[in-house]
């Protein structure tokens, strides 16, 4: 059996080639609250209180003259007797690229109450978790509690908490918040219509007040009050909203812009375009991350550098809030050209690096966020090695997620696969030829260990 002596390195190959330059897209979708429901036409029972707009938060990218189709759901008409108006659902939201569309429901209207009979039913949720859902109507002497009021819209899903988690700063501007929260349950007895929902919580007909409607918050149902009921409206719907964000300076068109945190926000309350500049700063090529003993090697490649000032390298323990650790001078080529920096105090967990390029007039870019757990790829083991006839990969005790094995031939053709546990593992390779191999260890997806093999 043919020995060839032991080849070894351990590295880390995340991320794929970049075509062009591109920018990481946060979008935050809210749809239009529904409308409130009708009452009855006697001192009996209150309309429903409307359901409040959907809350969709969702990533994606946009290269060099990308156009994104922003639409804007209106809040839903309350009841109205005269004119006469139907309580409506609110109306959806939506973001539309070339190829994708990510959409936030309108909020369902509330339900009509029957005279001496029921009171009208809130709307229904239309949130994947039951939240923003709408409060039902009171009844004479027969209400949700003892003494007939309705009970309150339910609490929406806040979008604003959604948006802080991704984008690590949590406010578009001051104290902001973003509710698909319920309308409240018209009252039996009250002397004003349900009125609007107040920042996308429970509305005004269980208090006899016409508070003004938040973003995609539902409509109050309407009150009743004897024989002029018909007469006192439902609340309307708070309108939709759609806000864009990405990291660095601004690099495209469309909405209100505003910068926060290191942040560009487009935020939208009536439909338009977001179009991202026609040109982009350099284009990104690749980006890897090679675990060296006592260090992670970074490597990025770019080209097409005008007016480019400098690279700074970003580390994050958790991929959302990212410190900078150093900095890097461009070179400004034209031409395809490689970058490198080596963190010599890595963290001993996962970690996961970005590089923020800075052009002279201040627009920046991000290359796409790589991962690396130094610490399990460090404990990966495989022997013997040259290999007779099997291979054995130890992996460590404490591994979470799916870990994937991969053999190459050094020509590059995949001859097997197979998932990896903690522990022991044993590789057949009776039926292979004496020569070079390569296997890969992957996490999730990634690739985070590459090491020769011989037979």
């Amino acid at each position: 059996m043919r020995r060839a002596i032991l080849f070894f390195s351990v590295v880390f190959v995340v991320g794929l080639p970049f075509t062009n330059a591109q920018v990481s897209i946060n979008m935050l979708i809210v749809g239009g609250g529904g409308g409130g429901g009708r009452n009855a036409g006697s001192n009996s029972s209150g309309g429903g209180g409307a359901g409040g707009g959907q809350v969709v938060y969702a990533t994606t990218s946009g290269t060099a003259g990308s156009a994104f189709t922003i639409v804007v759901g209106a809040g839903g008409n309350g009841f109205r007797f005269s004119p006469a108006v139907t309580q409506t659902n609110g109306g959806s939201s939506s973001i539309t690229d070339a190829s994708s569309t990510w959409s936030a429901l309108g909020g369902n209207a509330g339900g009509d109450a029957t005279d001496g009979s029921s009171s009208g039913s809130g709307g229904t949720s239309v949130n994947s978790d039951g939240s923003g859902a709408g409060g039902r109507g009171g009844i004479y002497d027969n209400g949700n509690d003892a003494s007939g009021w309705p009970v309150a819209g339910g609490n929406g899903t806040s979008a604003y908490s959604a948006w802080g988690e991704a984008t690590g700063t949590g406010e578009l501007s001051g104290s902001t918040r973003y509710y698909g929260g319920g309308g409240a349950g018209g009252n039996w007895g009250g002397q004003s219509g349900g009125g609007n929902a107040a920042a996308g919580l429970g509305g005004g007909g269980r208090s006899n007040s016409d508070a003004t409607a938040n973003t995609g918050g539902g409509g109050g149902g309407a009150n009743s009050n004897g024989s002029s009921g018909m007469n006192l409206p439902g609340g309307n719907g708070g309108a939709g909203l759609v806000i864009l964000s990405y990291a660095g300076t601004p690099v495209a068109s469309g909405g209100t812009i505003t910068q926060s945190g290191g942040n560009t926000y487009h935020t939208f309350t009536s439909s338009g375009i977001l179009m991202i500049n026609s040109t982009l700063p350099i284009t990104w090529q690749a980006f890897t991350a090679e675990n060296r003993t006592g260090l992670i090697l970074l490597k990025w490649t770019v080209s097409d550098e005008i007016n480019d000032l400098r690279y700074e390298i970003e580390r994050s323990p958790n991929g959302s809030n990212f410190q900078t650790i150093a900095s890097v001078t461009a070179e400004n080529s034209l031409n395809s050209i490689q970058y490198s920096y080596a963190d010599k105090s890595p963290l001993n967990s996962r970690a996961y690096y970005r590089i923020k390029q800075v052009d002279i007039d201040g627009r920046s870019s991000f290359s796409k966020t790589v991962s690396i757990d130094a610490e399990i790829a460090s404990s990966i083991r495989l022997f013997p090695n040259p290999a007779h006839d099997n291979l054995t990969i130890s992996m460590p005790s404490t591994l979470t997620g799916t870990y994937m094995c991969t053999i190459y031939t050094a020509s590059g053709e995949k001859l097997a696969s197979r998932e990896l546990i903690a522990g022991t593992n044993n590789i057949g390779m009776q039926s292979m030829k004496n020569g070079l191999y390569f296997i890969s260890i992957w996490a999730d997806g990634v690739c985070i260990h590459v090491e020769k093999v011989t037979k």
